[in-house]
């Protein structure tokens, strides 16, 4: 499996803990992390396809 590929896998496992995380109401700051994991994870990914170096930084501006 290529690198942008786990990126992918592990932000999909980021989504799928959102959809879950959700319904419970005490849970919205944790849901709110997967999401922006879920983000930058896909970002890297992008960056990793286009053979570019990942930064090691969690900035979603950067990022994009």
């Amino acid at each position: 499996m290529k690198m942008f590929e786990e990126w992918l896998k592990a932000a999909k496992i980021d989504i799928d803990s959102v959809e879950y995380l959700i319904r419970a109401d005490h849970l919205t700051s944790t849901a709110a992390f997967h999401s922006q994991q879920a983000i930058e994870k896909t970002l890297k990914s992008i960056l990793e396809f286009k053979g570019n170096s990942i930064p090691k930084i969690h900035s979603l501006n950067t990022l994009f």
